[in-house]
């Protein structure tokens, strides 16, 4: 693409933005006169009109009055240069595409904390979507606390995130946000909830990431979504179905014994509980840690592999859209 294609391209995004937002030529020259910029309709026109004689000040001028960034029309030009034909792609960058339509929100999202000094804490946090003000890619904008207290200004600590959010029309939605501060990326994914059709109220996905602390390491884990704050009580419940990595429920015999004498826990479940341990002991809960004592590391991660290969281990942790529908569940109950 040479500089004159480049051009026509950018005006073509700035005229689909304009449509979009219901913003004549007439309504630019007003925007331009509000912001001190001196650009007559005529230019405007002719710009639009006749891209090969457009000069550079009338593009900076239109896209300031706009409130558009030149380099960003730029990098997303370049960005559909590297995408295939519409008809070959499912995945979706563009938020004026009706897929965004009920995205563009504030949610709420909570995580079992990473770090191995706040086991079972959970971690809150608000995702922002934003739509971007020129066609292309969905803003993402997460805040975190921490729950960490600056030691100089003593309040707590917010780690900040930013990155994109990305919608594939095989089901899921994409999210990869970067805390420079932190030096730290995590990648979110969530079963795309057609918010175009219904309104959303809670979600599970899944976060990779490193985990926090001292010592950084990959972290897989599930996050919750919601549209609203969580009470304490639903928090308490979330931090439950957040640990639901697998078909079976290891618990030990102290911790089963708790969990009967609970007056918190259904009847009706306590009996499928008491039903299902009247049945002999069908499985066996191994501690990896146990079993490394005295084998040469050779031999024990072949050893290992092999008790993984005999097992009833999952072959992958995924989040399914029955799982995602618990979520409603916790913030609306009555649902």
């Amino acid at each position: 693409m040479n500089n004159q294609e480049y051009v026509e391209k950018i005006l073509e995004l700035i005229k689909s933005h304009m449509k979009q937002n219901n913003i004549t030529q007439k309504k630019l020259v007003e925007l331009c006169k509000g912001k001190k910029i001196k650009i007559s309709q005529g230019t405007i026109s002719n710009a639009f009109n006749t891209p090969s004689s457009v000069r550079l000040t009338t593009l900076i001028n239109i896209c300031d009055g706009l409130n558009i960034s030149l380099s960003t029309l730029m990098k997303n030009i370049e960005l559909s240069l590297k995408l295939p034909e519409p008809s070959d792609n499912l995945i979706v960058y563009d938020t004026s595409d009706p897929a965004y339509r009920g995205y563009l929100n504030s949610y709420h999202v909570y995580f079992l904390s990473t770090d191995e000094k706040k086991v079972g804490e959970l971690v809150h946090g608000i995702l922002n979507f934003k739509n971007s003000n020129t066609p292309g890619p969905c803003k993402a904008l997460l805040e975190l606390n921490t729950g960490d207290q600056d030691p100089y200004t003593k309040k707590i600590h917010i780690k900040k995130y930013t990155g994109d959010m990305i919608i594939s029309r095989v089901g899921c939605i994409y999210c990869n946000l970067i805390s420079y501060e932190y030096g730290d990326i995590w990648t979110l994914v969530f079963n795309h909830l057609q918010l175009n059709f219904d309104s959303f109220i809670g979600g599970i996905g899944g976060g990779i990431t490193s985990s926090a602390g001292g010592t950084r390491i990959p972290t897989i884990h599930k996050v919750f979504l919601s549209s609203t704050e969580l009470t304490e009580d639903q928090q308490f419940y979330v931090c439950g179905l957040l640990r639901l990595y697998r078909d079976e429920i290891t618990i030990s015999t102290q911790q089963l014994n708790t969990l009967m004498n609970d007056s918190k826990l259904d009847l009706k479940f306590k009996r499928n509980i008491e039903r299902i341990l009247a049945k002999p002991e069908i499985f066996y809960s191994i501690p990896v840690e146990s079993l490394k004592s005295s084998v040469p590391n050779k031999n024990y991660v072949k050893m290992l592999s092999m008790l993984l290969q005999y097992s009833s281990m999952p072959y992958n942790d995924k989040i399914t859209m029955a799982e995602t529908d618990l979520a409603q569940y916790i913030i609306r109950p009555s649902e």
